[in-house]
């Protein structure tokens, strides 16, 4: 075979839950490393990619093993997985982590902080609660409200997340004990572990029984692992590629067109509209777009609507007014902090406060930010290539 064909090669990994069948519910992987000559579907908008079938066994192979590495590390429901073991460890329990878990950690504890603590893994109980986990979630499940005893259990447990600490080489042996003694979650970067103390327990007021705070990495796993798929394009024969982890898509060396999720299709929401159709589509090269909402995870009790976004200060889904935040698309280099920001910026309810956070925050490091609203407001923040659907979709203003 002509040697330059070989090079010159274009190849894209689908990994979207409701095309295939997929390994868990956690990151929507395939059962199975399938790699056809033509693979369509997804949010990308290009319907026909070609590639070399042998070269596109071997990249897609390394895609997929980066894709399965993190889901085996952070997936709360396997018992095997390092995030598994840290909820399920009894006080003062060291717990043998990847380096990878940690790194994860760090990103997670830095856009808590910059973010006032609304993005929070340790929210986890709180989502477990409203029965928005991945063991709870279902349309045909019947829900109903925690108490308001349960609500603050989940609010002090959720709060353990800024005692988290880190330790690392460059420190004393003293530095290694006053962290420690004031830590909830004491990370250890030499050997590797983490450690719960009592700090991450509270008695339950109903039970008398100690409940452990947990912590989910899920709102930053699928952006992490779309960036790890783009270094393993860049350092591959690959000519371009786009590969889509449940929503969170990484393009290679290629303009892109990535559609955007509708989110009043089908009338996901309480007001939504049955109307089918993308949003609309962005031009992406060598960029990630991760997309949070409240649109497909919700369910409604006596008429009262509940989504999945829970807001770590009040206990509950955040408030959703008519100007409220319902769908954010973070776009730039970072996939792990555009997947956590996605979620943060409806937390922050209206496009003013968004606009303000990004500019005060992450500037330099998120490229472009779409937002739309309840009342069908839409604006794009920073520099991106997007054309709004206006064939299909009708009833959105564009706000300058």
């Amino acid at each position: 075979m002509d040697k330059v064909k070989i090079k010159k090669i274009s190849i894209i990994l689908v990994t979207v839950a409701i095309l295939i069948t997929i390994l868990g519910l956690y990151l929507g992987l395939p059962t199975e490393k399938r790699y056809n000559n033509i693979i369509m579907g997804g949010l990308n908008m290009q319907t026909v990619i070609k590639a070399n079938l042998f070269q596109q066994k071997e990249v897609g192979g390394r895609l997929y093993e980066s894709v399965t590495k993190v889901d085996k590390l952070i997936n709360p429901t396997d018992t095997n997985s390092d995030i598994y073991k840290i909820n399920n460890a009894g006080q003062d329990v060291e717990v043998k982590v990847d380096p990878l878990t940690i790194e994860l950690l760090e990103i997670s504890y830095d856009v808590y902080q910059k973010t006032d603590k609304l993005y929070n893994p340790a929210v986890y109980t709180l989502v477990d609660m409203w029965g928005f986990s991945a063991e709870k979630y279902s349309n045909t499940t019947t829900h109903k409200e925690p108490s308001l005893e349960e609500i603050e259990l989940g609010k002090q447990l959720a709060d353990t997340f800024k005692d988290i600490k880190f330790y690392d080489s460059s420190e004393s042996k003293e530095e290694y004990l006053v962290k420690k003694s004031n830590a909830s979650f004491f990370v250890d970067k030499v050997s590797n572990t983490v450690t719960k103390t009592a700090k991450c327990f509270f008695k339950n007021t109903n039970s008398e029984v100690l409940e452990s705070a947990k912590i989910d990495l899920g709102g930053i796993a699928k952006g992490y692992a779309a960036e790890l798929c783009y270094k393993v394009f860049s350092t591959s024969q690959a000519e371009n590629g786009l590969v889509n982890i449940g929503g969170n898509v990484y393009t290679y060396n290629k303009n892109w067109g990535v559609g955007i999720e509708n989110p009043f299709k089908f009338n996901k929401l309480e007001n939504g509209q049955n109307e089918s159709g993308i949003f609309g589509v962005v031009q992406l090269n060598n960029l990630s777009i991760s997309c949070s909402g409240i649109y497909e995870r919700n369910y409604k009790i006596e008429d009262k609507f509940y989504h999945h976004i829970i807001n770590p200060t009040t206990g509950r889904p955040s408030e959703i007014t008519d100007d409220s935040i319902i769908m954010a698309g973070v776009i730039g280099k970072n996939g792990a902090i555009c997947d956590a920001i996605a979620t943060s910026l409806v937390l922050l309810k209206t496009i003013e406060n968004a606009e303000n956070f990004i500019k005060s925050n992450y500037q330099n490091d998120i490229s472009a930010v779409i937002l739309i609203t309840k009342n069908r407001n839409y604006k794009i923040l920073g520099n991106v290539s997007f054309v709004f659907n206006e064939q299909e979709l009708t009833g959105f203003t564009e706000l300058k």
